[in-house]
């Protein structure tokens, strides 16, 4: 089996016959996104057709949801599976988070005060800024440097207490949990360990166990229980390495020639181990992660062969391409269709340069 051609076709970037967004971050689990716009041109990829403003639509809506889950990020997150999959992960965020939060003076007592203010001040759909916020606690005597104010927000979301609200403007809003996802699951902790190993193994598969515990911050304990309690689930040695995904998986029917992915995207970030998109070539790039030239990614053929950065003017998408193989000029007349694809997403035409 092809890692290349399975994963394709299990992540929705080929053969996809979804037809909402909702669906789409159902059954990749969730979908990571602190990079907003980078996010919504990943459902993008997965959703022909689908335009920048329905997504901000069906964002504003609930229809999707956006808060910190799994590991200590931002993820877009249907909103039936939002209480459950908090419930599994947020323990082991607080773990690492216990840390810093020490340093800043933050502990349980004050979150639960903090989570009480927040609650209090967001409830009948009074939709309010993180600054808006950090307003309303300083007015009950609470510090709220940026940093403090970044992990009180994070864990209030932990917490259950909110998630995201309608954008207002360019500003993210937070909303009432309970009132944005009246009708959330809740589940026993094997019950939601066995769903979120089916979910990852049958979206992103084929994946190591190791992947999937780096994926869902859980343990290799409980990562190899996912695994056990799925009869679903299969396993193949591919390159020596033992590889899971669902039994019924099936390969691209057709390789793309060339996407234009976030570095965020779920084919890019959601595995411990880069090799199988990152081949030697570019294993370089894999230490640049979070570097600005890594912000999107190239794929060719389903491996990465560059990045490039964005920039969005008035009357035209810049797009610069730094590519780490050589291409030949079908390569460039493909890139151009994909480019073309990416800024009219945004409603722009694209501009193209290589860097040197």
């Amino acid at each position: 089996m092809s890692i290349i051609a399975a994963r394709l076709h299990n992540q929705l970037l080929v053969d996809n016959k979804l037809t909402s967004a909702r669906a789409v971050v159902q059954h990749l689990g969730a979908v990571q996104s602190q990079e907003y716009p980078g996010a919504k041109w990943a459902l993008a990829q997965r959703l022909p057709g689908v335009t920048n403003q329905k997504l901000d639509s069906l964002f504003n809506d609930g229809d999707i949801l956006r808060t910190h889950v799994m590991r200590p990020t931002w993820h877009f997150l249907a909103p039936e599976d939002i209480r459950w999959m908090l419930e599994l992960t947020a323990p082991r965020i607080e773990q690492l988070m216990s840390y810093y939060n020490r340093k800043l003076d933050l502990n349980r007592a004050l979150f639960d005060r903090t989570g009480h203010i927040i609650g209090r001040a967001v409830v009948g759909g009074n939709f309010l800024t993180r600054q808006e916020i950090a307003k309303i606690l300083q007015s009950n005597g609470i510090e709220t440097p940026t940093q403090r104010m970044g992990h009180i927000m994070m864990q209030a979301e932990l917490d259950g207490v909110i998630c995201s609200g309608p954008l207002r403007g360019r500003q993210f809003t937070y909303g009432l949990l309970s009132e944005r996802a009246p009708h959330a699951k809740r589940l026993g902790r094997d019950e939601s360990i066995a769903l979120l190993a089916k979910r990852y193994f049958t979206s992103h598969g084929p994946a190591t166990i190791q992947d999937f515990a780096w994926w869902s911050g859980l343990t290799m304990t409980d990562a190899k229980l996912g695994v056990t309690l799925n009869k679903t689930l299969v396993t193949q040695r591919i390159n020596d390495t033992a590889y899971w995904l669902s039994s019924d998986t099936k390969e691209a029917a057709r390789i793309p020639h060339m996407l234009l992915l976030s570095v965020y995207d779920e084919y890019t970030i959601a595995y411990k181990d880069y090799s199988p998109v990152f081949p030697p070539h570019a294993q370089n790039l894999t230490k640049l992660l979070g570097n600005a030239w890594l912000n999107y990614v190239v794929i060719k053929d389903g491996c990465v062969i560059g990045s490039f950065r964005r920039l969005a003017k008035p009357k035209e998408m810049q797009l610069e391409f730094r590519l780490v193989v050589p291409i030949t000029q079908a390569d460039k007349t493909h890139i151009q269709d994909a480019a073309e694809r990416y800024a009219a997403f945004f409603g722009l035409p694209p501009r193209i340069s290589y860097a040197a």
